[in-house]
């Protein structure tokens, strides 16, 4: 009975962190000095954001969020974004740049901590400044997945495909119940 309980707290429990998404995983600026260009994050959590930005000391940096601790102010990067925000909507992100370079960041959307549980997902951005407009790969910046991390505004298609696997547990615990309620009476009965 209590492993069935656990089962079903899991359940719930890896249901809603599937609730918080954003969408793109990544932005790609590339522009020239001192040009400013904005692009939007719609985002959906539990509760309210903090956004926040860190950035890698140069482009060779692994893309790796634990490896990001430098301030934009390092590259000469100048952001604009609001840092509190709802817990739905779009976040304008907006990014000019005064050095020539190739610059990696991440924007981490951050929940309010619930207990002892926090929500941190991160958008990678990546920034190429140069006195002439050059091509860029938006593919070359990775996108960060698993857990309550991802891509995407929750879809109708996610949506049922949670109930659809609640539902499936619920029946399976069901089941385990019966059969053991079922096997319980067997015992008094002395069968």
């Amino acid at each position: 009975m209590k492993f069935c309980f656990f089962v079903l707290l899991l359940f719930i429990n890896v249901t809603l962190a599937n609730a918080v998404s954003f969408s793109p995983s990544s932005l790609v600026f590339n522009q020239k000095i001192g040009e400013r260009t904005c692009q939007n994050i719609s985002f959906e959590g539990e509760s309210d954001i903090n956004a926040y930005d860190k950035w890698a000391l140069n482009k060779d940096v692994v893309w790796n969020p634990n490896l990001f601790n430098e301030s934009s102010s390092l590259h000469e990067l100048s952001l604009e974004y609001k840092d509190r925000l709802a817990n739905k909507g779009i976040i304008s992100f907006c990014l000019s740049g005064n050095k020539a370079g190739e610059y990696h960041g991440i924007l981490f959307l951050s929940e309010e901590q619930k207990g002892n549980s926090i929500v941190r997902m991160g958008v990678w951005i990546k920034a190429v400044i140069s006195d002439s407009i050059t091509e860029s790969n938006p593919q070359s910046s990775p996108g960060i997945t698993g857990g309550a991390v991802g891509s995407g505004i929750m879809s109708l298609k996610n949506i049922i495909i949670g109930l659809g696997s609640l539902i499936i547990v619920v029946i399976i615990i069901i089941g385990i119940l019966a059969y053991q309620n079922v096997r319980r009476k067997r015992e008094w009965n002395g069968i």
